[in-house]
């Protein structure tokens, strides 16, 4: 528990030098792009790459805060956190699962290719999220 605090700490500390620079959508978007263009299919075959993987999830989710209150208000916060709770938690639930179906039926490189593909995809939709 006392590592992951501390991790989290540090993902706070890079997040907040971060939107000094630049928007919250942005930073997302770039450690999205990242992990899924060439971080992830490289880097997520060893332990150090997989945690540095893990990591940049953590400082996204961070964002998603700054985002929700930046485009829709404290008002709404809550009731929009709650929304995406309910599908960030069952997608967490089960990823790994059709992660585990996936590399038995077609390989692990398929599973890696579509976790950059998501990856991608955050990306592109944090993009757009940023231009509106």
């Amino acid at each position: 528990m006392a590592a992951a605090a501390a991790a989290e700490g540090k993902d706070r500390l890079i997040t907040n030098g971060l939107q000094t620079r630049m928007p919250a959508a942005l930073i997302a978007a770039e450690i999205f792009a990242l992990q899924g263009v060439a971080v992830l299919p490289l880097a997520g075959r060893s332990v150090p790459g997989a945690v540095g993987c893990v990591l940049g999830f953590s400082i996204v989710s961070i964002t998603l805060p700054h985002l929700l209150v930046g485009r829709y208000g404290t008002a709404a916060y809550a009731t929009l956190s709650g929304r995406i709770a309910t599908f960030s938690v069952a997608d967490k639930a089960l990823a790994p699962l059709g992660a585990v179906a996936l590399a038995q039926s077609a390989g692990y490189g398929w599973v890696m290719a579509a976790v950059a593909v998501a990856s991608a995809i955050a990306a592109f939709a944090l993009l757009a999220y940023h231009r509106l």
